[in-house]
Formats: C-alpha cells, structure tokens, sequence
C-alpha cells in the first residue's frame, strides 16, 4: 500500500547509475528521505516548491511513485535571483534539520517564506529574514539588547563592547529589534555574521557554494 504526503523539495544527491535520493521536509514528519527512479512523468524538480509524494516502503528505503506540484504560484521561478534563494534556504534547512524530526515552527517559517519568495519584489532583505526566523525555530537566535558593539559567536551574545566578532553585530541587533537598517554593507555583515555563528553552533554546517550564487543579491 502506498502512502501519501506534501512537503517541500530540499535536497538531491545521485544514488546509483539509476536512481537518485531526493530530500522533502515534509509535512507532520520533517526532513525525509526517497529514491527516485527518474521518469518523463516526473514534474521538474525545483527547489522550495512544495509537492505531492505518493511512495512506498521497501527493504528499508521509501521509493517514490509519484510527484506532483501542489505549490499554487511557481512563476517566481523563472526569476534567477529568487531561484538562487531558494537554492540558499534549501542548503540551510538540509544542514540544519534532523531526520524526520518535525516542527510546527519551523513548517510555518518554511510556509511563511514561501509566501515571501512568491510575492517579494525586493529580495535584499528575505535571506536574513529567513534566517532569523529559521534560527528563533531551531532555538539558536540570540537575544538583542539596546545597543550592540560586538557579538560572542561562542556563546552567542551580543555585547556592549567590541568583542570577537564585530562587524555586523550592530545591523543583526538592529534587526532583532525590529529597527530599520538601510545600509547595505551593513546588511551583508550582519549576513556573514548570521552564517558564522550557525557554523559555530551547528558542526559541518556550510553553505559556501549556495552562497556564493546569491551573492548577486546583496550588491
């Protein structure tokens, strides 16, 4: 018997000369697992679009049967830089998830941010957002204060002074607070920043490759 389930396309990785093994977070389950023997019937597989699974269960591996896309508005991905986005948060939520470890949370970041790809104009600020939003579901966000000079990576708090990591510390602060920050350079600190200390916090945790396409983005 076949089961059924809905879930956004994460990751993929060659499996065999035949088959390749496809990452969904899927609702109610979390991160997921399947082989994919590839077909014409297949839709195309893009990433941060939600599908439609039917699979089945045997000798230990869930093999898909079908794939549909349920996401109600794609046309975002012909867009280059939205679809470079969507490369960066899929790296991020494979790196950063547990295998069929599910959370309201973070399925309704997920579905929030989906939103956002769909309908943004200006893309500078949706990565950091994202990321935000991803690290107070995962339980890494530090907490802001009133005025922040420097960031301890370590122990993940903002400081007063100009300790250990600097640069960025304050616009990353400024976010949290929800202040306006309009300077660019400012904004892609507190990026780098953001991505270091989740490299700290997470082990083998990298997404070099995934960033450097969106690199675009903030200049």
């Amino acid at each position: 018997m076949n089961n059924t389930a809905t879930g956004f396309f994460v990751q993929r990785n060659v499996f065999s000369i035949r088959a390749k093994t496809l990452g969904f977070y899927l609702e109610h389950e979390g991160l997921t697992s399947f082989l994919l023997f590839p077909s014409k019937k297949h839709p195309p597989l893009i990433p941060f679009v939600q599908y439609e699974l039917e699979y089945s269960n045997s000798t230990g591996n869930s093999i898909l049967k079908r794939l549909e896309i349920v996401s109600q508005d794609t046309s975002w991905c012909k867009d280059p830089q939205k679809l470079a986005i969507a490369y960066f948060l899929c790296d991020v939520v494979h790196q950063t998830c547990e295998h069929r470890q599910f959370d309201i949370r973070t399925d309704l970041v997920l579905k929030q941010t989906a939103l956002k790809l769909a309908t943004a104009e200006s893309l500078f600020h949706l990565p950091l957002e994202f990321l935000c939003q991803w690290m107070d579901a995962l339980g890494y966000l530090p907490e802001p204060i009133d005025k922040a000079s420097g960031f301890d990576l370590m122990e993940g708090i903002f400081s007063r002074e100009a300790i250990n990591s600097t640069h960025g510390a304050q616009a990353w602060n400024n976010l949290l607070l929800e202040k306006p920050v309009s300077d660019k350079k400012e904004l892609r600190d507190a990026f780098q920043l953001m991505i270091q200390y989740l490299r700290v916090q997470i082990p083998n945790f990298d997404v070099s490759k995934t960033m450097l396409i969106i690199q675009q983005i903030f200049h």
